[in-house]
């Protein structure tokens, strides 16, 4: 072949080339743009379903025709509660796979599943196409949520839902989750109990396999429930049920047995309900109360455990519903509650326990009673026209405020559900917590005050059946702590030193802005009261996770242990904790070991301190476990406890010897700022060598800061060895 030849069919080859690849780049227009006009990009929407007993799978279902295509990337996560059962026998036609092992966090497993073939589909919109099938083992009892995660922790490794046709983005909504999927043993029958309207019940069974053309053999069971309530009547089971003997009273609580030993035909499907027996209670009862299938020790002794048969072989399953909480006064009234739904927000809600359509509220007044000399109560708001009649009256250390709605106003009432009919708040300006109640005492009776509902003239008054009791009543966002640091505290005036602040030395800004704490608050102060003792940090973690830091602040620590703000009141502020949530609570200081919360803490708590202080009722996270994280200050016995003073370098660790130690540290700052090479050479100032906090630091004699190190690490290793090391618990 001539040279000329080769040219020309080099420029045929890349021709060719550039052919092909036009036509790859207009079949992907083609497939974004012609077959969906409109050029916006089409979704197939993903879903996770309980297909069988003990079986799932993972559907897809695209929105549009989706023809002579490719799919080339799907990827999900699959969530579900730790410690139920494991995933088994994947299957899928479009390569998907499992990533890795199974992630655990937050009480839930992941488990990440990616195909990246490209897998030829004709699709039609609408239908649902099977991406993954998979079992789970039998180890459960009970029911439990599977669900494609949407989750940050999904997000975080990169397991979020995605679907790509093509290399585009085609990720729709996830469109169905496995929601209350049973774990047990396939083949079972499970037994509930349901309050289906008020004063009404039904017994329900649920099989996990279809039962066609069999024989319900046998069933029994025991309802339980409080004793000098209700009576239960008007008993009815198409399946024969009978109570077997009359009503026993055991312990305050009442037990009625029923047994069915009729052969019944059936012909059961899977997760399907079928009602073998209805009742009713006679309405005589106040409140609230529990009626279950009881498994106890009575009702094993007393054969009346719940048990299921078909064709004389045992089906039974666990119970899956209590009838809890269930109404048991007159179903024609309607009770009322005072509820604390945030911090220093209240709502008054009416609850009836029978529909109300097209009817109207003509009338409803309550009281509500709370300490006298606490808050007072603000930013009234009702759409059923309530309003407070008259002023606020004191009685016997009681507020009293009556409230009052004399308008028709039209209500679609349900049945179990309950209405806010008036909003308030309180002023913040007490501590601690208090009680505040629908008042149904001699106070409300005298001065016409007493709860009552009317409906188009009719009285429907019922009970007063919840009031916010406990509630907090300081200004919100403030975190009130109290912590001693171990190497400040004098045993004589059981106060801490406040030497480095009365010396002038205390700066102004906080310290906390360099490693290994790095907090970028701008908190300052630039007079100190003589009280203040030293900067401290403190941190809001996740209640569900310790390790997450949500929020952090800086604050001044008082000799009393007080944690104050920098505009010298009591509590630190957290912008971000506007409501009322539960946190751990860190505090670090810069040469003490950190502390925090042994549980999540109720916020805010202005007025009712966590007390890092003692080890009884608030006890340190992972106290003598198997270490203490507080020590005991003097003298013995003195249940007073303090941060672990001596962790100069903060990096967690308490050492006196070796890489890192932190008594070395002590004499280099002595050398480093005296100029002298001698042992007994003491400087002052505010430095973090100085952890008795006297304002001095030495390395020898009365006083010394490296000899704490040393008999801290003995008390708390119990060895002395000068090699010994104490860690953190503090994640």
């Amino acid at each position: 072949m001539t040279a000329t030849y080769k040219i020309l069919w080099t420029q045929i080859k890349r021709m060719g080339i550039m052919f092909l690849t036009f036509m790859l780049i207009m079949s992907v227009v083609d497939y974004a743009y012609s077959s969906n006009p409109s050029g916006k990009s089409s979704s197939v929407d993903i879903g996770l379903f309980y297909s069988a007993c003990g079986e799932f799978e993972v559907r897809a279902q695209p929105n549009i025709d989706l023809t002579n295509t490719s799919v080339t990337n799907i990827q999900f996560t699959i969530k579900w509660p730790e410690n139920t059962v494991q995933l088994t026998n994947f299957a899928s036609t479009f390569g998907l796979t499992q990533q890795g092992p199974v992630l655990q966090d937050g009480g839930y497993n992941y488990a990440i599943f990616v195909s990246a073939i490209p897998i030829a589909i004709n699709w039609t919109a609408g239908q649902e196409y099977l991406l993954l099938s998979f079992l789970r083992t039998d180890s459960g009892n009970s029911y439990a949520d599977f669900v494609l995660s949407d989750d940050s922790f999904t997000g975080s490794n990169n397991g979020l839902v995605y679907f790509e046709i093509l290399g585009l983005d085609e990720t729709g909504v996830v469109y169905h989750q496995a929601t209350n999927t049973y774990l047990g043993t396939c083949g079972k029958i499970d037994g509930g109990i349901f309050n289906t309207a008020c004063g009404e019940y039904e017994v329900r069974l649920k099989p996990h396999d279809d039962y066609l053309n069999n024989n319900l053999t046998n069933i029994q069971f025991t309802i339980s429930w409080p004793a000098n309530t209700v009576t239960l009547i008007n008993f009815n089971s198409s399946y024969a049920l009978q109570q077997q003997g009359p009503l026993i009273t055991v312990n305050d609580t009442n037990y009625l047995v029923f047994v069915s030993a009729t052969g019944i035909p059936i012909n059961w499907i899977a997760e399907t309900e079928y009602t073998v027996l209805t009742f009713s209670h006679d309405q005589s009862g106040i409140g609230y109360a529990d009626f279950i299938i009881s498994d106890n020790g009575w009702t094993q002794t007393n054969n009346g455990v719940f048990y299921v048969e078909l064709l004389g072989l045992d089906y039974t399953g666990i119970i899956y519903n209590q009838a809890l909480n269930t109404y048991i006064g007159q179903c024609g009234t309607i009770d009322i509650g005072l509820f604390n739904n945030d911090c220093a927000a209240f709502e008054v809600r009416l609850k009836p326990h029978v529909d109300y359509p097209d009817n109207a509220l003509t009338n409803v007044q309550f009281t509500v009673k709370w300490p006298s000399s606490t808050v007072n109560l603000i930013n009234f708001s009702s759409g059923f026209g309530v309003t407070q009649q008259g002023p606020v009256v004191i009685e016997n250390d009681t507020n009293y405020a009556i409230f009052v709605s004399a308008t028709a106003i039209p209500v679609n009432w349900t049945a179990e559900t309950e209405y806010t009919i008036l909003t308030f708040s309180h002023d913040q300006t007490s501590e601690g917590y208090s009680d505040f109640l629908i008042d149904t005492l001699e106070w409300s009776v005298i001065n016409n005050g007493v709860y009552y509902v009317e409906l188009l003239g009719l009285d429907n008054t019922g009970i007063v059946y919840n009031n916010a009791m406990n509630t907090y009543v300081g200004p919100c966002g403030i975190v009130d702590i109290k912590v001693i640091l171990q190497g400040g505290y004098n045993s004589g005036t059981g106060l801490m030193n406040n030497a480095i602040n009365l010396a002038g030395n205390l700066p102004n800004n906080h310290p906390y802005n360099t490693a290994p704490w790095n907090y970028t608050g701008i908190e300052s102060l630039t007079v100190f009261p003589d009280s203040i003792v030293d900067w401290v940090i403190v941190e809001l973690r996740a209640k569900t996770d310790e390790s997450l830091v949500i929020e952090t602040r800086v604050g001044l620590l008082s000799q009393t242990g007080i944690v104050m703000d920098t505009n010298l009141t009591r509590g630190i502020g957290f912008p971000l904790l506007s409501g009322l949530d539960s946190f751990y609570i860190v505090v670090l200081h810069r040469n003490h070991m950190p502390v925090m919360s042994g549980e999540p803490v109720s916020l805010p708590n202005f007025g009712a301190p966590y007390d890092f202080a003692e080890v009884v009722i608030t006890q340190p996270y992972k106290h003598l476990d198997p270490l203490p994280v507080v020590l005991e200050l003097d003298p013995s016995g003195s249940g007073i406890y303090g941060m672990i003073a001596g962790d100069i370098n903060a990096d967690g660790l308490l050492k006196y010897i070796g890489g890192a130690n932190d008594r070395g540290l002590i004499l280099q700052r002595i050398t480093n700022e005296s100029g002298l090479p001698y042992l007994h050479t003491v400087i002052t100032g505010y430095f973090n060598e100085d952890i008795t906090l006297d304002n001095e630091v030495k390395y020898i004699g009365t006083s010394n800061d490296r000899a704490l190190i040393l008999l801290n690490l003995i008390k708390l290793t119990g060895l002395s060895y000068l090699n010994s090391v104490y860690y953190s618990v503090v994640p």
